[in-house]
């Protein structure tokens, strides 16, 4: 939508994606507003935007991206799991 390239580096999970990114190691990284709010409120890492239609209540002073991408809206879904034979109650 914003018409730029970049180029994926996949990891896994959220905090060695941030710790490369505040150690320089890579440019940016998209996480969840729970793992990203902590390193930005302790000045470690700029938060660029927020993926959501509006500006989030916990960071109003951090913009959405739709005010400059109009449009763009990233979301996160969470599954949760367990092993087979766990009881249903």
């Amino acid at each position: 939508m914003a018409k730029i390239r970049m180029t994926p580096v996949h990891y896994r999970g959220a905090t060695p994606a941030l710790n490369d990114m505040i150690a320089g190691h890579i440019m940016l990284t998209s996480v969840s507003l729970s793992a990203s709010v902590p390193p930005y409120r302790a000045g470690k890492a700029k938060m660029l935007g927020v993926g959501s239609l509006a500006r989030r209540p916990q960071i109003p002073e951090v913009a959405a991206t739709a005010e400059t991408v109009p449009g763009y809206e990233a979301v996160t879904w969470f599954g949760l799991f367990t092993t087979n034979g766990t009881p249903k109650r």
